[in-house]
């Protein structure tokens, strides 16, 4: 796998097709770049498909300490291969970025796709307490929270192994990462062309944030999948279809 050099970090990134607005994938919290494979390969017969591991993240080096941190690794590996314009696909901690991305650098962002996401996300004192002290039993935390109860569970098994793979400290991190931006105050000046992909059965951000976030932003579309909060893994083709839809449109 390829990687760039980025403030000292090895950030390794996954890249298929070309020609059209580039699209570049943000993954989680406690994720990496794997859990975009199924989209990637969707939509690179149409155009530059890039997905990405933050710092501390899959196979990238270093860490993401604070929301800073994943917004300065976003732009700066969007530098680094030279994506100019392009259309933001950020997932849950992800789409917070790219949120951030859009109002920081308008003339770089196309579009923005925000999956399973909010304006803000508040991450309740339960979750922190369970990665802090109960890390063992995290990944079954993890399938019984992010998943709805309609998916197979072979499927939020898969999921779960591609979603959540960094270490404790950096899971911590993360988490702690997401109350650092608010873009509530801000949703009006986002003016690119926005889809917001919810789940219907997601505990995680329930549909009523998603709701709110597309209602914020002008013009924005908004989606509702019958999914929990990994709705490219749990409805992969619904998902596929609407990501493609508004691409085809952007």
């Amino acid at each position: 796998m390829p990687f760039v050099d980025l403030s000292g970090n090895h950030v390794r990134y996954r890249e298929a097709g070309g020609g059209g607005s580039p699209v570049l994938f943000i993954h989680g919290a406690g994720a990496s770049s794997a859990i975009w494979l199924p989209a990637l390969h969707r939509v690179a017969p149409r155009q530059r498909a890039v997905a990405f591991d933050l710092p501390g993240h899959g196979r990238s080096t270093g860490a993401c300490r604070s929301f800073d941190d994943w917004l300065a690794a976003t732009t700066g590996t969007a530098a680094a291969l030279c994506l100019g314009p392009s259309v933001l696909v950020g997932h849950s901690l992800g789409g917070l970025v790219a949120q951030a991305a859009a109002l920081a650098y308008p003339d770089k962002v196309a579009g923005l796709v925000l999956v399973t996401t909010a304006a803000r996300l508040a991450v309740s004192s339960r979750l922190l307490d369970r990665i802090e002290n109960d890390w063992l039993h995290w990944p079954d935390y993890v399938q019984e929270m992010s998943y709805s109860p309609d998916t197979a569970a072979e499927i939020r098994r898969r999921s779960a192994g591609l979603a959540f793979t960094s270490e404790q400290a950096q899971t911590l991190a993360d988490f702690l990462a997401a109350g650092g931006f608010d873009a509530r105050p801000r949703l009006g000046e986002i003016r690119c062309p926005t889809l917001v992909i919810a789940g219907t059965k997601d505990q995680m951000v329930p549909l009523k944030f998603c709701a709110s976030l597309a209602e914020g932003i002008p013009g924005a579309q908004l989606v509702e999948l019958a999914a929990g909060h990994f709705p490219m893994h749990e409805q992969p083709d619904a998902f596929a279809t609407a990501l493609l839809d508004f691409l085809g449109r952007v």
